[in-house]
């Protein structure tokens, strides 16, 4: 309902109305992140959320919600840092159906839960889901492909098909955000040097050089990471590789469906990189006749060239 009633409302009222809202709600909000007056400047708080950058509602897509946060975020925290961490496309929907599946195993109707949002109920049923979805196909001989998209008017393109707001349920789990356009959002509301782009699996491949280039992004001095200690009254290292979700082991996908999602992914892999060739994206693109495609949605206009400036010095 809140997605219809904000879908109805013009951006410029849904602007309006968010900001009165957060005239009372911010201040709340500081509250979790408390700081003496006296210490203000030198002492640095944070917090990490992928919301900033979902537009899991049609409906916030629509009212032009999504554009507002960089904005409001930007004149609400002025001094504020942010890093992006993007993450391949091709690996990015079994990332998301495992952590669907741990999601809905806390709840009682775990079962009916993970069946209902995650469309399987273990993680051997994440190949299942994928065909059923439709974005990747077996022939009679089981050889995957991607699946054939209508074309002409009316058509979507694998590009168009796949880069799309997030939405509930399985055929959510493979949609993935338009990075470009998030980086645009945000590229145009923040001051140079504000925004961080960094990978996933920079963090994999050199993960001390990725914190201190954090470290270095909100004005601290890199950090000796192998003399990390523990951390006070706790377990936990200050920072430990082995325990990442991103990397921690998991049932490996057969070298066919790795290639398939490869194919199916590469436009979205191809966009991004036309677009912003300076930031290096460590994603390997796949080669054959569905790969071909990159985006009719990536044309590059003077807002591209505005943001190539900004992320690349």
């Amino acid at each position: 309902a809140g997605g219809r009633a904000l879908a109805e409302e013009s951006p410029a009222a849904v602007q309006a109305r968010v900001i009165a809202d957060l005239a009372s709600a911010w201040p709340r909000y500081a509250s979790l992140f408390p700081v003496l007056r006296s210490e203000v400047g030198r002492v640095l708080t944070f917090e990490k959320s992928a919301g900033y950058t979902h537009t899991r509602r049609k409906g916030a897509k629509a009212s032009g919600l999504v554009d507002v946060v960089p904005t409001l975020a930007h004149r609400l925290m002025p001094s504020a840092r942010f890093v992006l961490i993007a993450r391949d496309p091709a690996t990015l929907p079994r990332s998301r159906y495992q952590q669907c599946l741990r999601q809905m195993h806390r709840h009682a109707r775990a079962g009916e839960l993970m069946t209902q949002k995650c469309g399987g109920s273990v993680d051997a049923d994440f190949e299942q889901m994928v065909l059923r979805s439709g974005v990747v196909q077996a022939d009679g001989s089981g050889v995957l492909s991607p699946a054939p998209l209508a074309s002409g008017p009316g058509g979507a393109s694998p590009l168009a098909r796949l880069l799309a707001a997030r939405m509930g349920g399985p055929s959510g789990l493979l949609l993935v955000e338009d990075a470009v356009e998030t980086l645009l959002a945000w590229g145009s509301a923040l001051r140079e040097g504000r925004l961080l782009v960094l990978f996933t699996e920079q963090f994999g491949s050199d993960p001390f050089g990725m914190m201190n280039q954090v470290l270095r992004h909100v004005g601290l001095p890199s950090y000796n990471w192998p003399d990390a200690v523990r951390v006070p009254n706790s377990t936990r290292w200050t920072y430990c590789l082995a325990t990442s979700k991103s990397v921690a082991p998991k049932r490996k996908l057969s070298a066919a469906w790795e290639a398939a999602l490869r194919l199916a992914y590469t436009p979205v892999i191809r966009r991004f990189k036309e677009a912003l060739p300076c930031l290096h994206a460590p994603w390997r693109e796949a080669a054959g006749e569905h790969a071909g495609e990159a985006a009719d949605t990536n044309k590059d206009t003077g807002a591209h060239e505005e943001l190539r400036r900004k992320m690349c010095p």
